[in-house]
């Protein structure tokens, strides 16, 4: 099936510092904004944007980000991404990063939105390459609260897999069926509604970053989160919220505390519309 949405972006950094996109195809409804820089050190900052909030039925989205040249990206999205309900179609988004050596992306898209009888598949791919650093979270609400919806999709499924160095170090897959499996069992997420997964995969990650994000989230009420390293080069971080109402601050939390201790900077604040 040919994607009906493309958005293909390529980064590299110039002498003076500063990351530019040197390489840009989008295909409607995917499309970017130009890059700006918040941070003196010429990080790059870009928006995708969907003019239609959404992804229909049949739809199918093909993403690619590539990094070279020691270039630094962050890259989210302005809005949630809304999945429409389905007639018996699939929707789907498949991604494939690469960040090459020296690289930095940090990948902080706002939540998915799966409506009433939505189907959605997900894929996304990320090679790292040595000393290369890759932040990324995916964040799932179970429909749209304000209407009463939760979990009253037919399927939400996201794969994901990490390389680093050319090594496979993670592969992981959420799958909910709620009409066979009632997500709020105690098995699963109890008697929490909405939930957010953050991979961080780099050459060190320093003993210290793991403990600070553990105090941080016995620290916070409302959640019930965790961190892991299943590998040296990867740490994970999974949250659990009860409602979206401070969600957006924590997980900023969340990433400054990251960046602080990974790139010894702070995390700016990112505008939303």
């Amino acid at each position: 099936m040919e994607p009906n949405g493309k958005l293909y972006l390529d980064f590299k950094r110039k002498k003076s510092g500063e990351t530019y996109v040197s390489k840009q195809y989008f295909k409607l409804p995917l499309q970017v904004f130009p890059a700006n820089y918040p941070e003196e050190d010429g990080t790059a900052f870009v928006y995708l944007l969907n003019p239609s909030s959404g992804m229909l039925e049949n739809d199918l989205f093909d993403i690619r980000f590539q990094l070279a040249d020691t270039a630094g990206a962050v890259i989210t999205t302005p809005s949630s991404n809304k999945i429409y309900r389905s007639n018996g179609g699939d929707t789907r988004q498949e991604m494939t990063v690469h960040v090459a050596e020296g690289c930095v992306l940090e990948y902080l898209p706002e939540h998915n939105v799966p409506y009433r009888n939505s189907k959605f598949f997900q894929k996304s791919v990320f090679y790292i390459e040595k000393r290369g650093i890759l932040f990324t979270w995916d964040i799932v609400m179970p429909g749209r609260l304000a209407r009463g919806e939760c979990f009253d999709f037919s399927i939400y499924r996201s794969d994901i897999s990490l390389y680093y160095d050319g090594e496979l170090k993670l592969r992981e897959s959420i799958r909910l069926l709620p009409e066979e499996v009632d997500p709020h069992n105690v098995a699963m997420m109890g008697e929490y509604d909405i939930f957010a997964t953050a991979y961080l995969i780099a050459e060190e990650i320093p003993d210290v970053l793991l403990e600070k994000l553990r105090t941080y989230m016995k620290t916070v009420g409302n959640i019930y989160g965790g961190a892991s390293m299943p590998d040296e080069h990867v740490l994970i971080i999974k949250v659990l919220f009860q409602s979206p109402l401070h969600m957006q601050e924590i997980l900023w939390q969340i990433w400054d505390i990251v960046r602080k201790n990974m790139l010894n900077k702070s995390a700016f604040r990112i505008r939303k519309y």
